[in-house]
């Protein structure tokens, strides 16, 4: 399973509920291993033209401190679940239309499942009906994931369960979800290391004044190789700005800085790196250097109980002594979501609220968080390098989710 039981049981103690309703896509992907690509994009005026823009095809993942978690599901998306790791999945709503002129008999599984029906006409009525059986309706503190939920549906769940306090727990999840399970650990670095190739050859194929077509479409093509999928390419224009435009074309003496991502089964690589079509100058060179110097700091402070404002000040001296001033770095989690907890920032005196946390937002980092690092470095009318790179938080520092081997024509590794 991808979820940290013990880290969710711990939270949900500390904030005294007695169960996680998590309602957001890329929740319900993480409490039960289910996902559905469209699920997010899909919206109820997409079908009846009038109505609201909230999730069409909404489900939950009912996580008690006590007891094995229920999966609810649309009838219609049932086939979809055969791997998902939660044994009680209950369906709700109407399935297709079926000819059941040639239904063989004797249907088990899911199929069978599916076939004979189910007594849940909405979520929310699949969603109340689980939670009398677990006597988690009345006098209890539930902790809701309010991001996913449109306001029918947190109006309907707070008419059918009075007798329950009903919290927002959003930011709870997010700071459950920022360490990871070994599960999720081995997903990500296959992520990287299927990006990292294709960004290498999709760079080794390009050529001067070639557009940045040319070189998305190899990068397409080689994730397509191992069953990823391609989320953006962007290079930094002229060392100004950052663009997707396709027929950008880079040219034989520019410094071109890349940013690529990607997803592997749900779950996102992020890496940086710049090249060049002919040696670089020494100055490029240098900065590179203090660049490096900047991630290699960062991924060395990467360590349990450490500060995120902490790896944040390392980043930027080493910086400073490569002679790079007022360029800050940049540093984040990532798994499901392309950005995640913790931020590596200045210390500003934040803080992660809902209405089951309230922690400082400079919080200590924890082994087996995966944070990026990135440095990007901008030179007008020259061109820009960036660096950036995957660690895991371990007690002797940051390592390196894959081993980068970065080779000509790229220059920053």
């Amino acid at each position: 399973m991808l979820y940290n039981r013990d880290r969710a049981t711990k939270y949900m103690q500390e904030a005294g509920i007695s169960a996680i309703i998590a309602t957001a896509p890329k929740s319900i992907t993480y409490f039960s291993g289910y996902s559905w690509p469209l699920e997010s994009s899909m919206r109820q005026y997409m079908f009846t033209p009038e109505a609201s823009s909230e999730l069409m095809f909404p489900g939950f993942v009912l996580i008690p401190v006590e007891g094995e978690p229920t999966l609810i599901l649309g009838s219609r998306f049932a086939m979809n679940s055969d791997d998902v790791w939660i044994q009680d999945v209950r369906l709700f709503g109407d399935n297709f239309p079926f000819d059941l002129s040639m239904t063989p008999t004797g249907l088990d599984g899911m199929i069978g499942k599916v076939m004979r029906g189910n007594s849940y006409k909405t979520p929310v009525d699949a969603l109340v009906a689980v939670m009398r059986e677990r006597g988690l309706a009345d006098g209890r503190r539930i902790g809701v994931e309010i991001e996913g939920m449109g306001d029918g549906g947190r109006l309907a769940l707070a008419n059918e369960l009075p007798g329950a306090t009903l919290l927002d727990c959003t930011k709870l999840i997010r700071l459950v979800r920022m360490v990871k399970t070994d599960a999720e650990i081995n997903r990500m670095r296959k992520a990287i290391e299927i990006a990292e190739r294709a960004a290498i050859a999709a760079i080794e194929q390009a050529q001067p004044n070639g557009t940045l077509e040319a070189i998305e479409r190899e990068y397409r093509v080689r994730l397509g190789e191992h069953c990823a999928d391609f989320a953006a390419v962007q290079l930094a224009a002229g060392g100004v700005g950052l663009t997707t435009q396709p027929t950008y074309a880079p040219s034989g003496g520019e410094v071109v800085f890349t940013d690529w991502c990607a997803i592997y089964r749900n779950y996102w690589a992020d890496i940086g790196m710049s090249f060049m079509f002919e040696a670089p100058p020494e100055l490029v060179r240098k900065k590179d250097a203090a660049l490096k110097a900047c991630v290699a700091a960062g991924g060395r402070t990467l360590q349990p109980g450490v500060k995120a404002s902490e790896v944040f000040r390392a980043m930027c001296e080493a910086l400073s002594e490569g002679g790079i001033e007022g360029n800050e770095p940049q540093g984040h989690g990532i798994g499901l979501d392309v950005r995640e907890y913790p931020i590596i920032v200045p210390d500003r005196e934040g803080r992660i609220v809902d209405d089951c946390v309230d922690v400082s937002a400079d919080f200590p980092l924890e082994a087996n968080m995966v944070i990026n690092l990135e440095i990007g470095h901008f030179l007008p009318g020259i061109g820009a390098i960036q660096n950036e790179q995957s660690f895991i938080v371990r007690p002797g520092g940051g390592e390196l989710l894959i081993p980068y081997s970065r080779r000509s024509p790229v220059l920053a590794g």
